[in-house]
């Protein structure tokens, strides 16, 4: 008798001491993430690295402002707004 596993279908983030992996998974696409320390993400907390990893990396992405960039994210209805950091957070920068 064999048993299939059901996938694991949305968002499922596994943290390490040292890399963070976010699997991305539904019924027509597969893929993982991967965000380790680097020049930018070493700020933060192990525990929020992968957050700060992604927001930096939009951030940054969008202000390249490159019409490629933007038709590749209008076709897949994704887009990145910054938001102001929270009062507590600026006093700790």
């Amino acid at each position: 008798m064999t048993t299939s596993a059901t996938p694991n279908y949305g968002l499922t983030l596994h943290s390490t001491e040292t890399s963070d992996r976010l699997e991305v998974q539904c019924k027509h696409q597969n893929g993982q993430l991967y965000m380790v320390p680097a020049e930018r993400s070493w700020v933060c907390d192990m525990e929020f690295r992968h957050a700060h990893v992604l927001a930096g990396f939009f951030k940054e992405l969008s202000a390249l402002d490159l019409p490629a960039v933007h038709d590749i994210m209008n076709r897949w209805g994704l887009s990145y707004r910054e938001r102001e950091l929270a009062e507590q957070d600026t006093e700790e920068s």
